[in-house]
């Protein structure tokens, strides 16, 4: 191989075409190859990553990385919902299978009986069911496995080999534990007849219990159960209800309004992270229903 420069000092290579590169006994012909490296100032690093020309920290979108340290600058965001994974570490330690576009949520995969089974390790909101005969002829061959147990999927296998939840029909406990296993309030999720979601308050100021309860009709061949984003911020409404119960007191709240309750619970799902990265759809539908509740 030739090394040539420029008058810029930018490097010409220049391989013969007679050149030749021997395995075992077969000869395989290279063509001539002319390339030219220009100077650049990369803002980018291999991980694609804008890096910040000041503090030459890469920026992945939750957190800075420092490549001359080989650090993490602060926890992963999402580390107390994986907490058998350290959290200064990427992709669940295994950057040569999965990506991480800017360190939140990963997609999840379910069996047709709601049962969890792993993640893509891609923040995009999916919620997908993948048949279980279907998923353990390819567990051991396109999943790794994380340091808790977690099954972690190949995005486009799981992708190709899935279906949406509203696609299919799911049994009511398939669909209850899907939607269950967002569940953020703490309160055991119960089986009712009124909203998608609904908490209950009974008692005296002293002494009340809460009650949260699902009703599987709303969700069944919804889309919203195809979404983790709007399935998280429907229990984040119901903890906007705990929130003002918990503040004002159960005989205060009692005396609210229907329509006050619900635009407290509301404003507290809006001002909650997971809202912003809500389907168009489910925004739509909530500004809607607050509207409804104002006769």
């Amino acid at each position: 191989m030739k090394y040539e420069y420029d008058s810029r000092k930018n490097c010409a290579s220049q391989m013969k075409r007679e050149q030749f590169f021997s395995v075992s006994h077969f000869a395989i012909p290279l063509p001539t190859v002319n390339c030219q490296l220009s100077t650049v100032n990369w803002t980018h690093t291999f991980s694609a990553k804008e890096r910040d020309t000041e503090t030459g920290y890469s920026y992945f979108g939750s957190r800075y990385y420092s490549s001359d340290l080989s650090i993490w600058l602060s926890v992963d965001p999402m580390s107390d919902k994986y907490p058998s994974l350290s959290p200064y570490v990427y992709c669940a330690n295994n950057p040569i299978k999965l990506v991480d576009p800017n360190g939140e949520e990963f997609g999840d995969y379910f069996n047709q009986y709601g049962k969890y089974l792993g993640t893509d390790n891609v923040d995009n909101g999916k919620v997908l069911i993948i048949d279980d005969n279907l998923w353990n002829s390819i567990e051991d061959v396109f999943t790794t496995k994380g340091e808790d147990g977690t099954r972690i999927i190949s995005q486009g296998i799981g992708e190709f080999l899935s279906d949406k939840p509203s696609s299919l029909d799911l049994s009511d406990d398939a669909i209850q534990k899907i939607v269950g296993h967002y569940n953020s309030t703490g309160l055991k999720l119960n089986r009712g007849n009124k909203g998608a979601l609904n908490t209950e308050f009974n008692g005296s100021e002293k002494s009340y219990t809460k009650k949260l309860t699902i009703n599987i009709s709303k969700w069944r061949n919804h889309s919203f159960l195809d979404n983790y984003y709007d399935i998280k911020n429907s229990f984040d409404h119901e903890k906007g209800h705990i929130t003002q119960c918990e503040e004002m007191g159960i005989v205060m709240y009692d005396k609210l309004t229907l329509f006050q309750q619900e635009k407290y619970a509301v404003d507290y799902q809006k001002s909650q992270p997971a809202f912003s990265r809500t389907s168009e759809k489910y925004k739509k539908w909530v500004e809607t229903y607050l509207q409804g509740k104002k006769k």
